[in-house]
C-alpha cells in the first residue's frame, strides 16, 4: 500500500484550485493527489493534470450536497483500498498541523495513529474597512486577523 493521498472535488475554481494544488503539493506527491472535476466550464482545470490526477465526475445539479457527500465518501473508500491514509479537503479548505507539535502536514499525517481524524475548523473572515482586499499571490493567513471557530468544518 502507498502511504498517503489527498483529494478534492471542484467545479469552476480558478482561484482556489491552484492554491489548493500548491499547498497540498508541498506534502503529497502529485501522483497521490486527486482532483474530481465536476463539469467545470471555465478552463480552471485545464493543464492541472501535470500536478495531479484529474478525474471527471458528473451530476446535473451543481449544488446537490447529498450527491457531493456520497461521491466523496465513495472515492475515499476507493482510495483507502490502495493508501494507508487519505485526506479530503474542499478547494477552499487548507488543513494545517499544529506548528508547535509538527514540522508540517506531512509530519502530522506520518505520525498520526488514529484511524479517523476530524479537523477543528476555523472560518477566516474579512471585515471590509478594517483590512485590505485579499491578494492571492501572498500568504493568505498572514493577510487576515479575524477568524471564527466553526462546527461546520
Amino acid at each position: 500500500m502507498r502511504k498517503r493521498a489527498a483529494f478534492t472535488i471542484v467545479q469552476n475554481e480558478p482561484v482556489f484550485l491552484p492554491l489548493w494544488l500548491e499547498y497540498y503539493g508541498r506534502y503529497f506527491d502529485g501522483s497521490d493527489i486527486y482532483v474530481l472535476e465536476h463539469d467545470s466550464d471555465d478552463g480552471s482545470t485545464e493543464g492541472v493534470g501535470a500536478r495531479c490526477k484529474l478525474l471527471p465526475v458528473h451530476r446535473e445539479k451543481s449544488f446537490d450536497h447529498a450527491w457531493l457527500r456520497s461521491t466523496v465518501a465513495a472515492f475515499q473508500a476507493f482510495l483507502l483500498q490502495s493508501y494507508e491514509r487519505v485526506l479530503f479537503a474542499e478547494a477552499d479548505e487548507f488543513v494545517l498541523a499544529d506548528p508547535c507539535s509538527y514540522s508540517g502536514l506531512d509530519d502530522y499525517v506520518e505520525r498520526c495513529q488514529d484511524r479517523v481524524v476530524r479537523c477543528t475548523g476555523f472560518n477566516v473572515v474579512h471585515y471590509p474597512g478594517e483590512e485590505p482586499a485579499l491578494h492571492f499571490d501572498k500568504p493568505l493567513l498572514a493577510q487576515r486577523k479575524y477568524w471564527h471557530a466553526s462546527r461546520m468544518y
